[in-house]
């Protein structure tokens, strides 16, 4: 699979998941509004079933055979991971103070930690020393350009490049690939020239995603 659909794979799973869960834990609450406890609760649930996917992946992979149970083990993996943003976006909100949003960056860290430690090697292999570098420097540096963005000047280059950042990220794979394969097909210029013509292509096309999708969704 494409390094970008796979990620984008995984996005799909975190928000099916969160979507399934919180939606569940509304109609328990009766209340719709996702709190730390919610958070928390699916990071232990997803954290317990990978570990447990893991130990049984022969006997799972025998029962789902249309699924790769490998993939499924690494995308529920990361996904715990990525509900760390989840817990600062409560913070953004205002729904937990900054008390709560370390506590609950570090136990979130560590159950993803203690899943790194105890997965069963044959269906999933991840340095524990990387786990514990990267994801945690991803944490790190998260956190501190969150504290210092208000300090940070207005740059409207700066501003176009975060506003089109992630529709950039769903498109330049594919519109690039497309691109490149018709342009080496056409052969009207050189390869090591054809790599860097799909970047205005896919800018332009990343800013009108934002322009008519995502400012008219998130009015």
């Amino acid at each position: 699979m494409d390094p970008v659909a796979w990620t984008l794979a995984i996005e799909v799973l975190f928000y099916l998941s969160t979507l399934f869960f919180f939606r569940i834990s509304f109609l328990f609450r009766r209340k719709e509004k996702i709190s730390l406890s919610d958070v928390l609760l699916l990071s232990l649930i997803l954290s317990v079933s990978v570990v447990w996917l893991s130990h049984h992946i022969d006997k799972v992979s025998v029962f789902l055979k249309v699924i790769n149970v490998g993939f499924l083990i690494k995308a529920i993996y990361l996904t715990t991971f990525m509900l760390v943003g989840t817990t600062f976006s409560l913070y953004a909100r205002g729904r937990i103070d900054i008390k709560r949003l370390v506590f609950a960056v570090i136990l979130q860290f560590y159950m993803f930690v203690y899943i790194t430690m105890h997965l069963a090697g044959p269906a999933f292999y991840i340095s524990t020393v990387t786990t514990f570098s990267w994801f945690g420097l991803a944490i790190v540096v998260f956190a501190f350009l969150y504290a210092i963005n208000d300090k940070i000047s207005y740059n409207k280059s700066l501003k176009l490049l975060g506003d089109i950042s992630y529709p950039l990220y769903l498109c330049h794979s594919y519109a690039g690939y497309f691109i490149i394969g018709m342009m080496i097909n056409l052969n009207i210029l050189p390869r090591s020239l054809v790599v860097f013509m799909p970047l205005p292509f896919v800018l332009i096309l990343a800013y009108f995603i934002h322009a008519k999708v995502e400012n008219k969704f998130v009015s």
